[in-house]
Formats: structure tokens, C-alpha cells, sequence
């Protein structure tokens, strides 16, 4: 039967061409990176009488109070400190410290803060959902003040040595008696 023959390889060809046989696999894709909702109940602001989530907002508001104050001591050593000061201070004056719950990942990467060089901060309050591992304010606040350093000395993100002037930066302004 030379019509069912062809049938057949019509068929195959089709299926061979689009990749449902089994032998032909699509290669993976990526899974894409989640992106923290930048909903208000994550901006951090003041705590509103109608609060969705309290628990975080109350995370949040400590947070910026913290900052806050660390940009007062920044700003007294001056130099250094307050050059990455003022980004974090217009930061947080428009509103642009996300607080996110929890840790999240870049590619391969466990984040506990990320910055862009327009200001915008999102930083991990804990470390996931488990509480695994808790994050003190401290350790909090050290991570924004690395992502503020990165954009007030424009030194990209991700490599060893830029890691560590970043970290020497902001060491230096973290040593007390200065």
C-alpha cells in the first residue's frame, strides 16, 4: 500500500521537524529568574493603617529606620563614606529600598541584595523561608551599604576583585573611631 506508506512518512517527517519524537528533545530552557513583586506592602514606607503584610512592613520599617540612621554616621565621617551616604540617602528618600523576605537567586548565585546604578536596592531580610538561617539588622544593613558603595564608585557587580573594593570601601567606613 504505497498510500498509507506515504501517510506514514508524512507523518514522521512532520513530527521529526517539530520535535515530538522521543529520540528529538528541545534543549532546556532556563528556568527565568523571579522577580520580587514591587508592591507597596514591599516598598519600604511608613506602616499604613490597612496593612496587608504587617510582619513584613514591620521587617521593612526597621530596616529603613536603621539606614537611616547609618547614613547620619556616614555623612559625619565624610570622605568615602559619605559619597556612598548620599546614594543611600536618595535612595531611601525615593523610596527605593525594597525590603524582600527572603534571599533569591541571580543565575547561580544565592543574593542577599542587588542594586542598579539608577539607585534602586533590594535586600534579602532573612535568608529563607525556613529560617535556616536568620540575618541580624546588622548584616541587613551591611548588604545595602555594599550595593550603595557599587553605585556611588561605579564598580560593577560580580567580580572577585570588585567585590573586594567594594568590601574594602565599606569596611573602612564600618571600623569604629574613624
Amino acid at each position: 500500500m504505497p498510500g498509507l506508506r506515504w501517510s506514514v512518512r508524512l507523518i514522521w517527517c512532520a513530527a521529526m521537524s517539530v520535535g515530538f519524537v522521543g529520540c528529538v528533545r528541545a534543549k532546556p530552557k532556563p528556568a527565568p529568574v523571579p522577580e520580587a513583586p514591587r508592591s507597596k506592602e514591599l516598598v519600604a514606607s511608613e506602616p499604613s493603617a490597612a496593612c496587608a503584610a504587617c510582619a513584613e512592613q514591620a521587617a521593612s520599617n526597621e530596616v529603613i529606620r536603621a539606614l537611616a540612621q547609618r547614613v547620619s554616621d556616614l555623612k559625619a565621617r565624610g570622605g568615602d563614606c559619605q559619597a556612598y551616604a548620599s546614594v543611600l540617602e536618595g535612595s531611601l528618600a525615593a523610596r527605593r529600598i525594597v525590603v524582600r523576605p527572603y534571599m533569591w537567586r541571580v543565575g547561580t548565585q544565592l543574593a542577599s541584595a542587588q542594586a542598579t546604578s539608577t539607585g534602586e536596592i533590594d535586600v534579602a531580610r532573612d535568608v529563607d523561608a525556613l529560617n535556616v538561617g536568620r540575618r541580624s539588622l546588622d548584616e541587613v544593613v551591611h548588604s545595602v551599604e555594599h550595593e550603595a558603595a557599587h553605585i556611588a564608585f561605579a564598580i560593577p557587580s560580580g567580580t572577585g576583585w570588585n567585590e573586594l573594593l567594594v568590601d574594602e570601601r565599606v569596611g573602612g567606613c564600618r571600623r569604629t573611631g574613624l
